[in-house]
């Protein structure tokens, strides 16, 4: 799954655009995404080896990013 967009709304819930085109196992049919809303007291974020890692290193690595890429 791709994340696109992610919105904060008033009434406290986040909504995700997604893009997902994948064939589930055992279906034919085809996913292509769309809007996954949420609301939670809290989240833990964690790398593809399941190590929890910190918001602050989420935002550490993004501006770096961000600063990388306009340097391009």
């Amino acid at each position: 799954m791709e994340i696109l967009t992610a919105k904060p709304n008033p009434e406290g819930s986040i909504k995700v655009a997604c893009n997902c085109l994948d064939i589930f196992e055992g279906e034919q049919i085809s996913y292509v995404g769309g809007i996954l809303e949420f609301k939670c007291k809290s989240i833990s974020i964690f790398d593809e080896s399941k190590k929890e890692i910190s918001l602050d290193f989420v935002k550490e690595r993004a501006t770096k990013y961000w600063e990388d890429f306009s340097k391009s």
